[in-house]
């Protein structure tokens, strides 16, 4: 699970990057890390409104739930999902109670664990400014939204840094968010974006340089 990201990009640069504006811009803060666990807000674009970047609260919830968004996390972390997951369950699979999201960042963090000690690294897009996530939201009967950022398997994550989990968050690029709003975007064109999220260069680097690794038995500076 990925429970700890960052958005540290200008209003302007997702705007321009999206073709969208702020709903609430005056509530914008660049935040070099964002922690799930807190209940934190990300900045989103849903189909409703593709052309508007509005706040949707990190951690889905069924339409319907009237309780506390910290109980429903403890019974079952929907901080992130995995994309098979996310077929299969009924809750938030269902076109009726789902909709697919593009969640804004500029990159997540991952640890590796080697003899015993914790090596944590920031993951970002090796060109863009932003990292944009595949996720899904509901919006709940009071209007807010909520939303979780997907998974997948990532065999490329597990031999760039030794990963301790073997997924990574779905990334979409520029020129896919279109299709991955659309809600007429049919299924098999859903995998193919899916499969597209393991080609998105990235650029990984050791959040404490005193405390990383390069994992060939070689201590770096």
């Amino acid at each position: 699970m990925y429970y700890q990201i960052a958005n540290t990009a200008p209003p302007s640069t997702i705007e321009s990057t999206l073709q969208a504006s702020f709903k609430y811009k005056e509530l914008y803060t660049a935040r070099k890390l964002i922690n799930g666990l807190d209940e934190s807000t990300l900045e989103v674009v849903t189909p409703a409104h593709p052309n508007q970047i509005s706040l949707a609260i990190w951690g889905i919830l069924p339409i319907h739930y009237e309780g506390d968004w910290e109980d429903f996390q403890q019974l079952t972390n929907t901080l992130t999902i995995g994309v098979d997951q996310w077929k299969d369950n009924r809750w938030y699979s269902n076109p009726e109670t789902y909709h697919r999201c593009i969640i804004v960042s500029t990159g997540f963090y991952t640890h590796a664990i080697h003899q015993g000690k914790v090596y944590r690294y920031f993951v970002r897009h090796a060109v863009d400014d932003l990292l944009l996530f595949g996720g899904i939201y509901n919006q709940l009967d009071d209007g807010f939204l909520t939303c979780a950022i997907l998974t997948k398997k990532s065999k490329s994550m597990q031999r760039k840094v030794k990963s301790s989990v073997d997924s990574m968050p779905l990334i979409v690029s520029k020129k896919n968010k279109t299709a991955w709003l659309d809600p007429q975007t049919s299924p098999k064109a859903v995998d193919e974006l899916l499969m597209a999220s393991e080609m998105a260069p990235l650029s990984i680097t050791p959040v404490d340089r005193s405390r990383s690794y390069d994992f060939s038995g070689k201590k770096e500076a």
